[in-house]
């Protein structure tokens, strides 16, 4: 949630707080690599990629993100046309996205594209005034993410 609302320097301290608690997994790995991608630090988000592309294929989708976030779209085709010629069915968006990439190549990705992201409600409580304490709850908002 703190990703999604770039709070990113948060997101990374609750990233790390699962990495000390849990053994790492690609999905982490891949969150704080986001978190790095959005600070402009690319060279260590792309080592939290290949670590997590090791334990799982998947996460190459997010290097070929990374790479057209570098302006370098034939390492991006690469990388999706490996793990689409591995699966041509689960992975046909690998190949959707390699076809909008030669048809526009100017239109490259600017973030990681999160494709298991969940769609979230947010139930957002609201104090009774600018005056009120964390626990004086007056109403909430409800908000689609």
């Amino acid at each position: 949630m703190y990703y999604d609302n770039d709070s990113i320097t948060r997101a990374l301290e609750r990233f790390h707080q699962i990495e000390t608690s849990s053994l790492d997994s690609p999905r982490n790995l891949a969150n704080r690599a986001g978190c790095l991608v959005k600070q402009g630090d690319f060279d260590k988000a792309m080592k939290l990629l290949v670590q997590a592309s090791a334990l799982n294929k998947d996460y190459k989708w997010y290097i070929g993100n990374l790479y057209e976030i570098k302006g370098e779209k034939e390492k991006a085709i690469l990388e999706y046309d490996y793990v689409y010629q591995r699966d041509n069915i689960v992975y046909a968006h690998y190949n959707q996205r390699i076809q909008e990439l030669k048809m526009n190549p100017s239109q490259l990705m600017t973030e990681l594209h999160f494709k298991d992201r969940r769609k979230r409600t947010l139930i957002l409580l609201k104090g009774i005034d600018n005056e009120a304490s964390a626990t004086q709850i007056g109403r909430f908002e409800i908000k689609n993410q």
